[in-house]
């Protein structure tokens, strides 16, 4: 019995791309380091709204977010962490 190792969404995540630009790895490399830069500027909008619009607050967390040494490392590989930065 074989079992999967790699969750299904980031898959589906890709599988869009890849419906525009064939099977080319270059893409999906690109579509998932842009998963990952949207991650700090979604962080510090939620945080502003959480905040009552203090940009300082906000702009301290995506500041910590964007120099998060993982955050940096894995912004180009295919994991479930990238997206679920965004899904949080």
């Amino acid at each position: 019995m074989s079992t999967s190792e790699r969750p299904p969404f980031p898959g589906y995540q890709l599988m869009w791309i890849y419906m525009f630009t064939g099977p080319d790895p270059a893409a999906g490399r690109w579509a998932t380091v842009l998963y990952s830069s949207l991650g700090a500027p979604l962080l510090f909008l939620t945080v502003r709204m959480l905040f009552r619009r203090r940009s300082e607050i906000a702009l301290l967390a995506a500041g910590a977010w964007v120099i998060y040494p993982p955050s940096i490392w894995y912004a180009s590989w295919l994991f479930t962490e990238t997206a679920s930065a965004l899904l949080v």
